[in-house]
């Protein structure tokens, strides 16, 4: 079974980030805690599948336009519809996978 983007975007947030989260207090930066796309992480998954190293899933509405930040226990990630005229900050629960916030943001007067 072929994953689309959407499946294979949150199955890399849970792999990379679960591991992650025990060696960083918070990853607030697409380059890392640092701004230096450094990580003192350790014994991170190389491998990942469907079944293996995946601690949960979650599906997010219309188009991902962001790189997941995390704080705390929360993953934030932004979508937006496909004709880019309303925009959301969608946050994710860490631990559990749950959406916890799906806030509409704004509305662009000319999208891109």
């Amino acid at each position: 079974m072929k994953l689309n983007w959407k499946s294979q975007l949150i199955a890399f947030i849970v792999v990379f980030f679960a591991n992650l989260t025990l060696a960083l207090a918070n990853w607030p930066d697409w380059r890392g805690p640092s701004g230096d796309g450094r990580s003192d992480a350790t014994d991170l998954a190389l491998n990942w599948s469907e079944a293996e190293n995946i601690i949960w899933k979650t599906r997010i509405h219309d188009l991902g336009h962001s790189t997941p930040v995390i704080w705390g226990d929360q993953v934030w990630l932004t979508t937006a519809t496909k004709d880019g005229r309303t925009l959301y900050a969608v946050c994710i629960d860490l631990n559990s996978g749950r959406v916890v916030h799906d806030v509409e943001v704004f509305h662009p007067n000319r999208p891109q």
